[in-house]
């Protein structure tokens, strides 16, 4: 059976389908004690997600790490609504061929990135009814990011790991793109997944930009499951 690991593998994807699972299979269980259909017109939504980050270091999207998250969701128009979330997670970025341009340098070629995340956006339903909703949405956000060595050592206060006078800001903009789907149980809870990139706007997440060869900003892509508690009902 094939998994998708986090960072040193002993995290597997199946563990959190399950545990997804148990929590869907008691949200359709108790969905039976309510015949009519409710409306859910605010949800708080809490979930997990698989992320792959681009870069200098390693193939494009291949290492995965987990983060958590945790939003409002506004359900009250039926084609554009307002979401917001925070999220705190891990990136692994790892290759045993990179090759620094400037051979006085030393850049890790192994960096693990602490991620903390404020985004806010509109999403627009393109199709939606009582029990389906699939919808895109943009957002705009803040991220801070904190790559760190294989020894634990801040690698932002360690200028001989970059080019010369090159010093970078550990917060940066983002502007995530998203496709997902929802489904609402009779009783207003919900379930989903959504897949996207965060689209920041640094070349910093693996703590190399001119000694690297890739151009442009580091990205991140995710996939992510939720789960939706309704906060008002119609």
């Amino acid at each position: 059976m094939n998994y998708l690991a986090w960072g040193d593998g002993s995290f597997k994807i199946p563990i959190a389908m399950n545990l997804l699972i148990s929590i869907a299979v008691i949200v359709i269980g108790s969905s039976f004690a309510s015949f009519a259909q409710k409306t859910p017109l605010a949800l708080f939504e809490i979930g997990i997600s698989a992320n792959a980050y681009r870069g200098d270091l390693g193939k494009p999207y291949s290492k995965y790490d987990m983060s958590i998250h945790a939003g409002l969701r506004m359900n009250k128009y039926k084609r554009i609504n307002f979401h917001a979330r925070i999220t705190y997670g891990h990136l692994t970025a790892q290759s045993t061929t990179f090759q620094s341009k400037d051979l006085t340098k030393t850049p890790a070629s192994y960096v693990r990135t602490t991620l903390a995340a404020l985004q806010a956006g509109l999403y627009a339903n393109i199709f939606k009814t009582s029990r389906y909703n699939l919808f895109i949405a943009q957002e705009i956000g803040l991220l801070r990011f904190e790559p760190k060595d294989e020894q634990g050592r801040k690698l932002a206060d360690l200028p001989n790991t970059r080019a010369q006078d090159e010093s970078y800001n550990t917060i940066a903009l983002i502007f995530p793109t998203v496709v997902g789907a929802v489904y609402y149980f009779s009783n207003g809870f919900g379930i989903g997944t959504q897949v996207g990139w965060y689209n920041t706007l640094t070349p910093y997440l693996d703590n190399i930009n001119k000694l690297g060869g890739e151009k442009g900003n580091d990205n991140i892509y995710a996939w992510k499951f939720f789960f939706y508690v309704p906060l008002k009902i119609r």
